[in-house]
């Protein structure tokens, strides 16, 4: 059986591989997102158009080899599409992939510049790579600084390592991308005159604290969404500053350190998670992990609020929140029981061709019918509402009078209903519902009989046909 997921259309004969997702956002939003549309890999990729297709939409690619055994091993993205901005203010870089197999051998993820590789993410025993469809991000404006830079950016997993016996690695990708903001070059700030040095005036301890970005990211029902942050202790003394976050809609909610894998816990004996000491004016980064329920609706936006505040001296006025942002994308699968359907050699005269079981026949003054009972099942899942479509390929067989153009091959619901003619592919889908009688949500199983007419001056001769449904939120 076939079965794609998509935001889109589904059309059968595709594979589908479920998705799930975890994002990261810049500190200031993207202004344009620039997808991989070349790909290249010392493995053999499946389904490689999958990765290439300008989204991030669960439809996957993959590749299986010794990713962790050394540099020789790569799947590298060599054509990201171009900037269109004049300026480069931010750039984060995004991949949604997972893998299958590891054990414990390394792998990393470079980002190329133009000149030179740099390791923005190292997988490995003390950082596991996701075993689950994941969205990692990481900020890079420091390496693709400029817009040339941006236009000649490569991104690549690679292999670093094995640890004893090679593991062999599945490696699944939905995609690769660049979230750039652009805008016009910043004004040039006015050097200050100078001014003589005052005497420094002692400044008693206090918490104050600084937590910053705002984030926000799409999510699949069931999925985990990550956020980073950075927590700054911007007051005059050391200090450590208690996190606790909460979800506007009530959803799991995690924190944990920089390596989003280490939980963070309470080391200064108050009960409450905490950043552990930091001296003034340092910084360090905690993740935020955001679950959707199974159940989520799509379009459901939950907003998590992230609080950083002193443990020295937990006041108001010495504490600061940022947001995570979590909106609910749809879900949508389609499978077909037989898509390709042949009813063997037909005549005028009603013979029914022994080689193919199924199928039956009847006659009347024009010529005759022949019906398959109940051969094609169709089952459309989504957790939306959503609208669908049937259409059957032109005639393959000899009979070249009998075409799908002429309404020669018919459909009903199995065992009653109205015969209706199924219309030719091509085009555009259209949406037009007619072979779906409801589309309520969740899970929802069609089953069709099958009704050939052949007429008195047809030629004898084999039909065939490749049937499509499809479906769309």
């Amino acid at each position: 059986m076939r079965a794609a997921r998509w935001l889109g259309c589904l059309a059968v004969g595709l594979a589908l591989v479920l998705a799930l997702a975890m994002a990261g956002v810049l500190a200031v939003a993207p202004t344009e997102y620039l997808y991989g549309t070349a790909q290249t890999s010392n493995y053999i990729i499946s389904s490689p158009a999958n990765s290439l297709d300008g989204a991030f939409n669960g439809a996957l690619a993959s590749a299986t080899g010794d990713f962790g055994d050394g540099p020789s091993n790569y799947w590298t993205f060599t054509g990201i599409q171009d900037t269109a901005g004049p300026y480069v203010l931010g750039v984060l870089a995004e991949t949604r992939f997972y893998q299958s197999g590891w054990a414990n051998d390394t792998f990393a993820m470079d980002l190329y510049d133009g000149a030179a590789w740099t390791t923005i993410a190292t997988f490995g025993s003390a950082n596991p790579p996701p075993a689950a469809l994941t969205t990692v991000s990481y900020d890079v404006s420091a390496i693709l600084s400029t817009v040339v830079k941006v236009n000649a950016a490569q991104l690549r997993f690679v292999g670093v390592g094995k640890t004893g016996q090679r593991d062999s690695i599945t490696l699944y990708v939905d995609g690769v991308r660049l979230g750039v903001e652009t805008g016009p070059a910043p004004t040039p700030t006015p050097t200050p005159t100078l001014t003589p040095t005052p005497t420094p005036t002692p400044v008693p301890p206090t918490g104050t604290t600084d937590i910053q970005p705002d984030r926000s990211a799409d999510s699949y029902p069931g999925d985990t969404t990550a956020y980073t942050h950075t927590v700054t202790n911007v007051g005059a003394s050391f200090d450590d500053k208690d996190i606790t976050a909460v979800s506007s809609l009530g959803w799991t909610v995690a924190l944990y350190a920089a390596d989003g894998v280490t939980l963070l816990t309470d080391h200064n004996s108050n009960g409450i998670p905490d950043t552990d000491r930091l001296n003034s004016g340092a910084s360090t980064t905690i993740v935020v992990k955001v679950s959707a329920p199974p159940t989520a609706i799509p379009g459901t936006v939950d907003v998590t609020t992230v609080t950083a505040s002193s443990g020295r001296n937990p006041i108001p006025a010495n504490q600061d929140t940022a947001t995570d942002a979590t909106t609910v994308a749809g879900v949508i699968s389609l499978s077909i029981s037989y898509p390709t359907v042949a009813f063997g050699q037909v005549s005028p005269g009603g013979e029914v061709d022994p080689a193919v079981s199924g199928v039956t026949s009847t006659t009347d003054d024009l010529g005759s019918y022949y019906l398959i009972a109940a051969p094609e099942q169709v089952t459309v899942t989504s957790n939306a509402a959503w609208n669908g479509y049937c259409r059957a390929q032109e005639n393959t067989g000899t009979a070249s009078t009998i075409t799908i153009a002429d309404g020669r091959l018919e459909w009903r619901l199995a065992g009653g209903g109205t015969w209706t003619p199924f219309l030719l592919t091509g085009g555009p889908p259209p949406y037009d519902n007619s072979c779906f009688a409801s589309r309520a949500t969740g899970s929802n199983s069609y089953t069709y009989d099958l009704r050939l007419r052949v007429l008195w001056f047809d030629d004898p001769g084999t039909f065939s046909t490749v049937l499509t449904f499809g479906a769309s939120q």
